[in-house]
């Protein structure tokens, strides 16, 4: 329900968050792992027949993930990490309806954004 008590109806559509992994383990103290992922998203999406005030209203967001990590074992209980994580993010905005200030439809487009991280760490 919307502000007028209008219903908003059914507004976000299926959205799917997957991942696959693989670790093998090189040597007894060497291990190495590949994961790709989409670790989150928004779909979602104001219909005008059905809320005047927000009726118009997107937003769409869609990430994706690709990590590489290896382990090195010490002894029986020490461990250290590194690896990388690369993400790409990417979105639009738009925001319509009466409940949007005076404004319709101002649209807003993400470029992609391309980000990398560092991994590091260790395990008792």
């Amino acid at each position: 329900m919307d502000a007028l008590g209008k219903s908003t109806g059914q507004v976000a559509d299926d959205y799917t968050q997957w991942g696959f992994a693989y670790k093998q383990d090189v040597n007894p103290r060497i291990s190495v792992l590949l994961m790709l992922s989409k670790p989150f998203g928004l779909d979602i999406a104001y219909s005008p027949l059905q809320s005047p005030l927000f009726g118009g209203t997107q937003a769409r967001v869609s990430s994706h993930e690709l990590m590489g990590a290896m382990r090195y074992r010490l002894d029986q209980h020490w461990a250290v990490h590194g690896g990388l994580r690369l993400q790409r993010t990417e979105g639009h905005v738009a925001l319509g309806g009466d409940g949007v200030w005076s404004a319709q439809w101002i649209p807003s487009g993400f470029q992609p954004q391309h980000r990398a991280w560092l991994l590091a760490g260790h395990e008792l």
